[in-house]
């Protein structure tokens, strides 16, 4: 069996699997997962690291061009803090993140800065929220990735969820290109509601640069790592994501969703019509050659 990650955000909605997959390992995030964002994955420069992390959280925040500058500037420093550049195998994480903005913070230079007062507030409110990233390494995602595992966020604060899908999606596209192992699949993640990190409006703000998933994904299927995800609005995923995607499947629907729909399977009029009124349960497959 070739092993998957189940990035499950509804209470339980995947546990059935264990029934035909016994092997299935379930992780409840809330209260047995623990992740380090700020810690990227062995082998990966502490730079690439940095910049993945940076990006990630401007997907997350909407920070603009020069507010990621900024952040570029602090989280360097706690990376040279703990000694990182210097092969030093300590990463600092979000709570350290959260008392060096309060330090800044402290400073008249910075009494008034919005951009600082923001990040922190997101960090406390983050580290306030749960557990999760209040480690230094965490849990071992290399295994997760080794062994059929059910993820359960259900429990979790939306912020919390959407932190843990995007800097995760985030490590492990980024630990496949680091192995560098291609022309087959070696694993698959599975994400319902995807609209959580394949926000096209995020895509169109041209004046934020494009997160590293959306760089990332095109590569993920020629490095080994399948991505399946799910959303009940089309019109509300990437551009890069559709485009990127060889098997596409569709079931009833309606108004915007449909246009989308027609763009993104190239679909005639009577195609469409015939999409419009598929019966509960029955659904329209496309998929690309190669």
């Amino acid at each position: 069996m070739i092993p998957f990650l189940v990035i499950g955000v509804a209470k339980q909605d995947y546990r059935h699997l264990i029934r035909h997959f016994p092997e299935i390992q379930v992780i409840r995030a809330k209260k047995d997962f623990k992740f380090n964002p700020m810690r990227p994955p062995e082998g990966v420069s502490p730079k690439e690291g940095l910049s993945d992390f940076i990006d990630a959280q401007a997907h997350l925040t909407d920070v603009m061009i020069r507010s990621r500058s900024i952040l570029v500037g602090i989280v360097d420093d706690l990376y040279r803090m703990f000694c990182v550049y210097d092969e030093s195998n300590e990463y600092p994480c979000l709570e350290d993140l959260e008392d060096w903005l309060y330090e800044m913070l402290k400073r008249p230079a910075y009494r008034n800065d919005d951009f600082l007062l923001r990040n922190y507030q997101r960090c406390h409110m983050l580290n306030t929220l749960t557990d999760i990233f209040k480690c230094r390494e965490g849990s071992d995602i290399e295994e997760m990735l080794r062994t059929p595992t059910i993820l359960e966020l259900d429990g979790l604060q939306n912020d919390v969820i959407n932190t843990v899908i995007v800097h995760l999606l985030t490590w492990i596209l980024r630990y496949r290109l680091t192995k560098g192992q291609r022309g087959k699949l070696i694993h698959v993640t599975i994400i319902d509601e995807c609209k959580r990190i394949f926000d096209r409006t995020i895509e169109l703000n041209y004046l934020m640069r494009i997160p590293p998933i959306d760089f990332l994904v095109s590569y993920a299927r020629e490095f080994g790592e399948g991505l399946v995800v799910a959303d009940q609005e089309i019109s509300k995923l990437t551009n890069t994501l559709r485009a990127n995607t060889q098997t596409k499947v569709t079931m009833c629907t309606s108004g915007i969703d449909l246009i989308e729909i027609r763009k993104t399977f190239n679909l005639d009029e009577e195609q469409i019509k015939v999409v419009s009124e598929l019966p509960t349960g029955t659904g329209l497959i496309s998929m690309e050659e190669g």
